[in-house]
């Protein structure tokens, strides 16, 4: 989960919220960016967060009784493997090319912590497996994949509000076959540039909530509290 201290309460945006406003990213890119293949890359971007990550594995609150923010979370390597063949499983069991694009994603994203052996033969040979049954040449997975990692950074940015002072940039990555992507803030809005998108202007949006309550007596208390707290909605404005 994403968590920020606000002078209201505990911001909580889900893992699977940040893929949700992920797939709105990708929705709304050019055509262009788009192979035959395009539902199997929006499904591995809507699900390379799951369940998994919100609140069935891994610390929720911390020893001083706090929400723990997922950069600040640590799990076991055992916690991450079982992690990554689940998520990657369960994503082919949708559709093969979806587990290669969440392989591939798990892949870059724990590059260096994963060193067993079967949890790397699982990824590649998921992602072999997919490009075999399905034809799809290097060239256009990697344009795939691009995809997801593009929006998945993106919508990390947005969530976790790493954005830039005004009168500077940052750079969101360079996963697009445009080049490096940028973004800057002007008039209340997010600037990207290149313009990746298929209208001048986009909406959208993330959900979370706000918990009131400052400490937690435990992890049980920190998720009842969470469900009972209502959704409240932030929108965001892309444009050239």
């Amino acid at each position: 989960m994403i968590v920020k201290n606000t002078n209201e309460g505990w911001r909580i945006i889900t893992q699977t919220n940040h893929a949700f406003l992920a797939t709105q990213i990708a929705q709304a890119l050019k055509e262009n960016f788009r192979t035959e293949y395009w539902l199997e890359t929006l499904l591995a971007i809507s699900n390379h967060e799951t369940l998994e990550t919100d609140f069935n594995s891994g610390e929720r609150i911390n020893n001083l009784n706090l929400p723990i923010d997922f950069r600040e979370a640590t799990s076991s390597k055992k916690e991450l493997y079982s992690k990554i063949e689940s998520m990657v499983r369960k994503a082919s069991n949708r559709s093969i090319i979806v587990g290669a694009l969440v392989a591939e994603h798990l892949m870059f994203l724990h590059k260096g912590d994963i060193n067993k052996k079967s949890i790397i033969t699982l990824c590649k040979e998921t992602i072999k497996n997919a490009k075999s049954l399905h034809k799809i040449d290097d060239t256009t997975f990697e344009r795939m994949y691009g995809v997801v990692r593009f929006c998945d950074r993106l919508s990390l940015m947005i969530c976790t509000e790493e954005l830039p002072d005004l009168d500077r940039k940052f750079e969101i990555n360079d996963s697009l076959d445009i080049g490096k992507v940028f973004l800057y803030l002007k008039d209340k809005s997010i600037k990207v540039t290149p313009w990746p998108f298929q209208e001048e202007t986009c909406s959208i949006y993330i959900e979370h909530k706000l918990l009131t309550k400052s400490h937690f007596k435990d992890d049980s208390d920190f998720i009842n509290v969470f469900h009972k707290s209502l959704v409240e909605r932030s929108i965001f404005e892309l444009s050239k």
